[in-house]
């Protein structure tokens, strides 16, 4: 009687048994611990199984990434800069395998850093006319608290300059200077003073490491 080795069965048995495995990359940053934070990098451990032979990704959102420093080996630990260019939530997923018919469970982290918002803790922007020569108290925000503070330089990007722009208690720089202003983790704003010198439409910037950046805007009117 002749009998068939390696039946069809027996295959799917053994492939599900091999991708029950435990990840062989750990996802160390973003910190899923605090998923609001600003994140300025990817750093991820490799375990002793990792073989960098095998086929292997860490992907943001769907897109690989590459660069990481130092190159993988097993047990090591490697990074790679992160640029966060969108507002919401992303997912970063750690993926390795080890053969054909071998597949590493996947680690995943799904992260929300800050999105600053003028005049706004929630995503949407609320854009400030201003009457020429009066300062004003504006505001840059986000939208959760966080296990650290945000540094946020605003400066004006229109052309030619209109504004004039003051940290609290500090005095109005020149037109077109940045100013820089701090969003304590425990708060999800930071104030600051604007005044409309020229009349017409103005734009400011927000930036910050590892969040995503916005912009500010309105008139200046007699």
């Amino acid at each position: 009687m002749h009998m068939r080795r390696g039946s069809f069965p027996t295959v799917v048995v053994i492939s599900f048994l091999v991708t029950a495995c435990t990840p062989a990359i750990h996802i160390l940053k973003p910190d899923r611990a605090n998923p609001f934070d600003p994140v300025t990098q990817a750093v991820v451990s490799f375990e002793t199984k990792f073989n960098p032979g095998e086929a292997w990704h860490v992907d943001l959102d769907g897109t690989n990434l590459s660069g990481f420093s130092p190159a993988p080996v097993p047990g090591g630990t490697s990074s790679v800069p992160l640029s966060i260019t969108s507002a919401g939530t992303h997912k970063i997923t750690a993926s390795a395998t080890c053969g054909t018919f071998c597949v590493y469970n996947s680690d995943v982290v799904d992260f929300t850093p800050p999105a600053l918002i003028y005049n706004s803790t929630s995503y949407v922007r609320v854009d400030r006319n201003l009457k020429q020569f009066q300062p004003d108290s504006v505001y840059v925000g986000v939208q959760n608290f966080r296990s650290v503070p945000i540094s946020v330089t605003i400066v004006e990007t229109s052309s030619p300059k209109r504004v004039k722009l003051a940290a609290p208690g500090g005095a109005f720089q020149p037109p077109g200077s940045a100013i820089t202003v701090t969003i304590p983790a425990s708060t999800t704003k930071a104030d600051f003073q604007i005044q409309g010198d020229v009349l017409g439409f103005y734009v400011l910037g927000f930036n910050a490491p590892g969040v995503a950046g916005g912009v500010g805007a309105g008139n200046v009117m007699p």
